[in-house]
């Protein structure tokens, strides 16, 4: 007769025991990993919008505008932009969505749950000009959800030439 080769009850237990210790070290890692692949993709949604405005202005050489937008049809009276945003043809530059002006794209609830995105200075909109220029900076503050040890704020300026740069700030 054969004999059967297995493990034993106490290998087995060592081998879960060194398991769970590898895992109890590994999933902090991976929270703060998903955290910072949360934060940046909505850093992404928000550059490709103003890149799309911008985009939008030079090639069609009229006005752009993009604002805070909480129902995705009107321009929001605050500037926070956390609800979404909407970009489109200011046919008489009054930063407001009007009769007539084409809304060309509406980006609602895009950032990832629990972040906010603030104006710091209180604008709730800014208009492209048909060379891709703004006349006022603009400054977005991405505040991510967790805690700001994990994942730091992401700081959006858009110059008035019309170029954004991003940068990594304290919450």
């Amino acid at each position: 007769m054969r004999q059967v080769r297995g493990f034993t009850l106490v290998e087995l237990v060592v081998t879960v025991v060194i398991l769970a210790i590898v895992i109890m070290f590994a999933i902090p890692s991976f929270n703060t990993l998903m955290n910072r692949i949360s934060t940046n993709s909505s850093r992404d949604k928000i550059l490709t919008a103003f890149h799309y405005a911008r985009s939008e202005a030079i090639s069609q050489q009229a006005e752009v505008t993009i604002c805070a937008s909480a129902d995705g049809a009107n321009c929001s009276a605050t500037s926070n932009w956390t609800s979404g945003w909407i970009v489109f043809l200011d046919d008489n530059g009054n930063q407001t969505v009007d009769t007539g002006d084409n809304v060309l794209s509406v980006w609602q609830n895009e950032l990832v749950h629990g972040a906010t995105l603030e104006e710091d200075n209180n604008k709730v909109a800014t208009t492209f000009d048909a060379n891709g220029t703004i006349g006022i900076p603009l400054v977005l503050t991405l505040e991510p959800f967790t805690n700001c040890g994990v994942t730091e704020a992401r700081v959006f300026t858009l110059s008035p030439v019309g170029r954004m740069a991003v940068t990594e700030g304290d919450c």
